[in-house]
């Protein structure tokens, strides 16, 4: 193998994980992903079954201002940690995908 083929290999593996890692590290979460930790309790489409309340149908300021009563007042043994961990604009945007669904019937 040549010198210089050798040299760009060496390169390549040295440098392609880095761009590999901090391309990928550095894309946001989508609201849908975030939405997906409410899936458990609230439904993926937000239909909620037995007790749990639905977010399906809900204006995204109604959802948001209980989603931040919950972090504010560190309300809830369950949602006062989920929305801990979030910052305020991906509460919002956790919101806006719920309203967003399409409206259709069980």
């Amino acid at each position: 193998m040549r010198p210089t083929t050798r040299f760009l290999l060496l390169c390549a593996c040295i440098f392609t994980p880095q761009f590999i890692y901090s391309t990928a590290a550095s894309a946001a979460p989508t609201a849908k992903m975030m939405a997906n930790t409410c899936a458990m309790c609230h439904g993926t489409d937000g239909k909620a079954m037995g007790k749990m309340e639905e977010l399906y149908g809900k204006p995204a300021n109604k959802i948001a201002d209980e989603l931040f009563e919950f972090k504010q007042e560190n309300k809830g043994r369950v949602m006062a940690p989920l929305m801990n961990a979030y910052t305020d604009e991906q509460i919002r945007m956790i919101a806006k995908y719920f309203e967003s669904l399409p409206s259709k019937k069980r």
